[in-house]
């Protein structure tokens, strides 16, 4: 979010002297800023979820803290389950406000947690573990989705051609009705055979990462119910055990 209103800040400022999006780096700033844009509702709800996290804390402890964000964070991804080509923008708006409160509220207590049985003494080493961890493990989840998105596009595709080779008659009508107005609009006979062609393999690689993207939505989905019964091994904070 912090990168996407730098880049808007700075397009706004540059894009006179760059003359606007006829420069490619005023065209790299819009991108970059309508990224930060997309994701700032996700990332305002974390910031309202964790100091009302932190406060409820001291209050009724980690474990529902930790349980009430994952639930809505499993529930909000996936309603991203869904989607398709043509779904409204403006639909996921609120899956990523519920996402971004869930994860707020699940990491301030779930971090809360972790340095509650700690001596002061302790506490610069462990946080310093504890990020790393984080790190990793949130790397790991990045490359595994990644992995489970790239794999997932090269099978639907796979099914997706050989669904559109089996509609023989149908797939050759729309290619030669999209030749027609392609030639229509003053390409030659080859390079309107040659585009019709192109947006034919287009639009189904479109529908291939919509349908792995929906595929890896219910990976994460499950992977955060999953992760639920593991709240009662939770230590509580050694202010918080029976006879402290």
């Amino acid at each position: 979010m912090v990168a996407g209103l730098g880049a808007l800040q700075l397009m706004l400022e540059q894009g006179q002297d760059k003359d606007w999006f006829n420069s490619d780096f005023i065209v790299g700033l819009a991108a970059i800023a309508v990224v930060g844009l997309v994701i700032m509702p996700r990332a305002l709800a974390m910031a309202v979820a964790m100091p009302l996290g932190g406060r409820l804390y001291n209050s009724i402890g980690p474990r529902p803290l930790i349980v009430a964000g994952l639930a809505v964070s499993a529930a909000a991804f996936w309603q991203m389950t869904s989607p398709s080509l043509n779904t409204n923008p403006a639909s996921l708006l609120v899956p990523m406000i519920f996402q971004g409160f869930g994860l707020g509220l699940a990491f301030v207590a779930a971090s809360t947690a972790a340095m509650g049985n700690l001596d002061r003494a302790q506490m610069t080493a462990a946080s310093g573990l504890y990020n790393v961890i984080r790190q990793v493990c949130g790397s790991f989840g990045i490359a595994l989705s990644a992995t489970l998105l790239t794999r997932g596009y090269i099978t639907n595709r796979t099914y997706l051609m050989e669904y559109v080779a089996a509609l023989d008659g149908t797939s050759a009508v729309w290619l030669e009705q999209l030749q027609r107005y392609l030639a229509g609009r003053g390409a030659d006979a080859v390079s309107a055979k040659s585009q019709a062609l192109g947006l034919l393999a287009r639009f189904v690689d479109q529908q291939a990462y919509m349908l792995s993207y929906n595929r890896v939505y219910v990976f994460v989905s499950l992977l955060f119910v999953l992760t639920i019964p593991l709240v009662a091994v939770l230590r509580p904070a050694a202010e918080e055990r029976p006879g402290k």
